[in-house]
């Protein structure tokens, strides 16, 4: 009878730790059946057709949770599905756009959320104009106005920073913050010799980078169409060129020219035998006169 009881004893035993075991790792499996969905748009309500979106923690931004990774479709809707349990949000970016973040969501079991991104575009194009361009030499200033655009022609508006740099002269500012009119505007001051003066102009992005402007150049569209059509120029600069003062210009002193010596006119020379010439045609005369008497 004791063998027997212990071996029931220790068979149940193991049998409890069995089950015990299995409930503890249910309960530490989430249920993956939440969902979050939503819209991915630009800040004037267009859909952000080719848009990417991630599932991040919330807490540290920069970790992406599983594979939940995806492209919009051609509304800008995304879904994920299966979501984990914890506090996520969607991390959204696409070319030309200031990547961005949606709200914090606390997922929890069973539950279907809505998260929205909106992106707004960046600058890319600048166009340039410059109150003169030519200036003189050390006094000389001049103001230049950038007008910020975004990819689609579009002003970006107030609060993006530029920066700006020059190969001779000084800017200031040398940075700021665009206005409410998409602008930002310098001087220039002359340097201290001639010469031209390319000024560079940056944009800084959402995520601190900059990247060099592209100049606006117009190509006009054959009509009916009226809206004309931007090409982008890499590394948009302008040039403005410092002329040097005019130096004063020296009189030059007069100095007298002495008088002109007269000088005595040469005098004829015979030439060599004219007298022994003579001599000979008045013997012939004087033979002739003789001759005829």
């Amino acid at each position: 009878m004791k063998p027997f009881t212990v071996i029931l004893l220790v068979t149940t035993a193991l049998m409890l730790l069995v089950v015990t075991a299995s409930a503890f790792s249910l309960a530490q499996t989430p249920t993956l059946n939440a969902s979050i969905s939503g819209r991915v748009s630009s800040s004037i309500g267009t859909p952000v057709t080719d848009a990417q979106v991630m599932l991040v923690n919330a807490s540290n931004t920069s970790e992406q949770i599983g594979n939940f990774t995806m492209t919009v479709d051609k509304d800008g809707n995304y879904q994920f599905v299966n979501v984990p349990m914890g506090n996520v949000s969607v991390f959204a970016w696409s070319p030309n756009y200031a990547s961005s973040l949606s709200n914090s969501l606390a997922v929890s079991e069973k539950v279907t959320y809505t998260a929205n991104v909106v992106l707004i575009p960046e600058p890319y194009f600048v166009d340039i104009t410059v109150s003169q361009k030519v200036i003189p030499l050390e006094t000389g200033k001049s103001t230049i106005t950038f007008t910020v655009y975004d990819h689609w022609m579009n002003k970006v508006g107030a609060g993006w920073f530029i920066t700006t740099h020059t190969t001779a002269g000084t800017l200031d500012p040398l940075y700021g913050d665009t206005d409410t009119n998409s602008q930002f505007k310098t001087t220039i001051s002359a340097p201290m010799e001639g010469t031209n003066a390319t000024v560079d102009v940056f944009a800084k992005a959402k995520n601190g980078t900059y990247y060099p402007l592209q100049m606006v150049e117009v190509t006009p569209t054959p009509a009916p169409a009226v809206t004309p059509t931007a090409t982008a120029v890499p590394n948009a600069t302008v040039q403005v060129t410092v002329t040097p003062v005019a130096n004063a210009t020296a009189t030059p002193i007069i100095t007298a020219t002495p008088e002109a010596t007269p000088t005595a006119a040469p005098t004829p020379t015979p030439t060599p035998g004219f007298e022994i010439v003579a001599a000979l045609i008045g013997l012939a005369v004087v033979a002739a006169a003789y001759k005829k008497a």
